[in-house]
Formats: structure tokens, sequence, C-alpha cells
């Protein structure tokens, strides 16, 4: 039966996947991968609401709405991303999902930059097998859209080895990664509604505007996000069959190297 909004009615349609890091430079103890799930005829309609927003919240139509770059003058547009993103969850119209990796446990002064990469790397194959391949890889085809850049650079390469991990472990019978195209922040809106809340969410796993004096209009979007996610802990992971919103919080089993083809 299809569900309105989000899953495609069988699996010769498609769900597009957009995902993108945050916080994983080296003074965060913790780094995070978010995706948003969404039928395209969806993200065209979200696309078109996000720009109809920029143009009421008087904000430049080419400059990127992210986290990282907020100013009090940019609240309109910021507080209106965070809660079209809870609504459309609400309505179905897209899905939330979240994984935090501790970075201070792999990443350290001697192995440095490429090293990092190398885990937001792994930390994107495990959000791509256990959240998107496990919830959607037996209904549709998925087109994942990562944000470009080094992390994900090698993602494409590794399709074909990815969609046999996914059908051997969730017993699928055809393969449910269609492509894996990167895609960029600076002109895909999805990406942008992604990461407004995705980088607050991460700002509170590493403990900041939390308890702490100033920057209080930050404090302010935070904790709009964690009234409208509903998180109680951000360090409580949510069950791994909650797919509207999920929060993963992973625990190191030790090193492994990277996925390759």
């Amino acid at each position: 039966m299809r569900i309105p909004g989000i899953f495609p009615a069988s699996t010769k349609e498609p769900l597009l996947y957009f995902c993108d890091e945050s916080h994983i430079s080296p003074e965060f103890q913790f780094a995070s991968i978010g995706a948003l799930a969404v039928v395209p005829e969806r993200a065209k309609k979200i696309s078109d609401d996000l720009s109809e927003i920029r143009k009421q919240c008087n904000f430049s139509p080419t400059k990127e709405v992210e986290w990282k770059s907020y100013k009090r003058r940019n609240d309109c547009v910021h507080t209106r991303y965070i809660n079209y993103l809870f609504d459309a969850i609400s309505n179905n119209y897209l899905h939330f999902h979240v994984l935090f990796t501790p970075m201070g446990n792999y990443v350290n002064s001697v192995n440095g930059k490429k090293h990092r990469a190398e885990v937001i790397s792994k930390a994107y194959y495990q959000l791509l097998l256990h959240r998107a391949g496990r919830f959607y890889g037996g209904q549709c085809k998925l087109l994942v859209r990562p944000d470009n850049g080094e992390c994900t650079a090698y993602l494409p390469e590794i399709r074909f080895g990815l969609n046999n991990t996914i059908c051997e472990k969730f017993g699928y019978d055809q393969a449910p990664i269609s492509s894996i195209r990167p895609s960029s922040s600076n002109n895909e809106p999805l990406l942008q509604l992604l990461d407004v809340s995705l980088g607050a969410l991460t700002a509170v796993k590493n403990g900041r505007y939390i308890n702490q004096e100033g920057d209080g209009e930050r404090k302010r979007l935070v904790n709009l996000v964690l009234q409208r996610a509903k998180v109680a802990d951000i360090h409580v992971s949510d069950s791994r069959d909650r797919r509207s919103q999920n929060i993963w919080n992973v625990t190191p089993k030790g090193e492994t190297t990277v996925p390759r083809r």
C-alpha cells in the first residue's frame, strides 16, 4: 500500500536520498552525516517552496543557506527552513536521518586531515547501508545525491559492492541503489534544507549552545530544532526501525577500512 508523499508504489519508482556532513573539522568531538529521503515530485515542490521562503525573507538567491554561516539578519530564512523541514516530516513528505560518529575516537594530530576524510567516508557508507538500504531497498530505486567533496568522491565507485551488501544483508532480490551522483549544496535546495537542522543537532551533540552564555539567537534556533524534532536526549539512538526521523549514535568497535570497489 502506498504511503502518500514519501514511498514509491513499487520498485520501478525512484526515491531521492540527499546526504551531507556537518562539524567535520578537528575541534569537534562528534561529526554527523544526515540525509533526506523524498520522492522526486515532492522534491520539486519543496525546492519551489524554499525559493519562495528566500524571497519572502529577502535572502540573496545566490547565497547558500547553511548552519555555519548563520547571522542574526538571516534569522527569518533559517527559522522558516527549520519549521518547514519538521512540518514536512509530520506530513510524511520526507524522512530525516542522522548518524553521529565520534571523531575524537579515530582522529588525532598524527593521522590528520586525510584520515578524517576516510572516517567520514566510512560514515556515509554506513548510513547508506543501514538506513537507505535497510529502509527503502526492497521498495524502490534509490537515487543517492551526496554533497560533493573529498568525503563522497569514492561513493559512485562502490555502488555495485554496496548494492550486493544491501541485498545480502536484508534479503532483497534486486539492486536498490540505481545511481550515486554527488551534487553541490550551492545550488541544491534540499541539501541546504538538510544543513540547517543537521548543523543545529550536531552542535548540541558537541555540547554547544546548551547552558552557555552568549549567542542567544543560535541558542534559540537550537532549542527550536530540539523542540520540533522532539529530541529529549541527543545521546540516545532511535530504534533502527523508525524511518520518518532517525537519530543513530555510532558506537566505535575498533578501526575498519573504508569499503572499496
